[in-house]
């Protein structure tokens, strides 16, 4: 009786111990997957910023334009 006490407590710290290197494994995999998440998306913020830069060029380019023409439009009439 002694031996099936002593059995089933030996599984039961068999499987605890299974258990908890299943969920660390699992952790260490979920932080993992965060860290490839924040670096993907710290390269799609630097190329977000890149094209905002890029369009407020051409964007002070078309307004500086228009403005041109404008004063030009201003001249002629007055």
């Amino acid at each position: 009786m002694v031996g099936a006490i002593v059995a089933g407590s030996g599984w039961r710290v068999v499987r605890t111990c299974d258990r908890l290197v299943r969920l660390r494994n699992q952790t260490q995999a979920s932080r993992a997957r965060i860290d490839v998440q924040l670096k993907r998306r710290h390269g799609l913020i630097a190329n977000l910023v890149e094209g905002a830069r890029g369009h407020a060029a051409h964007e002070r380019g078309t307004f500086e334009a228009v403005a041109a023409a404008h004063e030009a439009v201003q001249v002629r009439c007055a």
